[in-house]
């Protein structure tokens, strides 16, 4: 085993990585969080949203470049089939937002919003996300209790799936037909009461009968050499 990246070395030594996502080109992106505190909560903007960068053309290292900082809980990305468009999401916001993206240099621009919890009356946080067929978002609400299906062109939310649990943490299509959601759960936080009333808190659940399904992620473009 090796360390392939050092990041936010200038940052709390609570600070961790958070979710991480390739996009069509094998390029991977990776997020961190602020040091998540027991009682009072994540330390907030301390995170940052990293890109993996090398010229696939000529040989040389690999390196993870910031993209955006200051980051809170740096969490769901996904792309569109066109690939110039990419969904992003910073929990603490409460909002989806997406930039308009270049699949050749991986560079992003024009950040807005195109779905904001508080203004839907929508419970819970985003956390995580992926996309299907359709180019429609699914995304985990935590603290929500359900994932949800967004439509990102129209800003509407398109259906809720209630779960068991109150804290799903990401969703990813999956099967020989991408054609099963996966849900991971949480359940580091709850307290007993809670356990009694949620046993499958932190439970893996699969969502079949979907009328969508999900698309293929390549694997990343590894490199052989990597700069600390």
């Amino acid at each position: 085993m090796r360390v392939l990246a050092t990041v936010d070395q200038d940052k709390d030594p609570g600070n961790r990585f958070n979710d991480a996502k390739v996009d069509a080109s094998g390029r991977l992106w990776a997020g961190t969080m602020g040091y998540e505190h027991p009682t009072t909560g994540v330390k907030p903007n301390q995170g940052t949203l990293y890109r993996m960068v090398q010229d696939p053309n000529l040989p040389g290292p690999c390196k993870l470049d910031p993209v955006v900082s200051p980051v809170s809980i740096s969490n769901g990305i996904t792309w569109n089939a066109q690939n110039n468009l990419m969904y992003y999401i910073d929990t603490p916001t409460r909002k989806i937002d997406v930039f308009d993206y270049d699949i050749r240099t991986g560079s992003i621009a024009n950040r807005r919003t195109v779905f904001d919890f508080v203004t839907a009356f929508v419970p819970g946080s985003p956390d995580g996300m992926t996309i299907d067929s359709d180019g429609k978002l699914w995304v985990a609400s935590w603290g929500g209790s359900r994932i949800l299906k967004i439509d990102p062109l129209t800003s509407s939310l398109l259906a809720s799936i209630l779960l068991p649990v109150e804290r799903p943490t990401s969703v990813a299509f999956g099967g020989m037909n991408y054609d099963t959601l996966y849900v991971t759960t949480m359940r580091k936080g709850l307290t007993y009461e809670q356990l009694l009333s949620q046993p499958n808190a932190g439970a893996l659940f699969k969502i079949t009968n979907l009328p969508n399904r999900g698309v293929y992620t390549p694997p990343v473009n590894y490199c052989d050499t990597w700069v600390m």
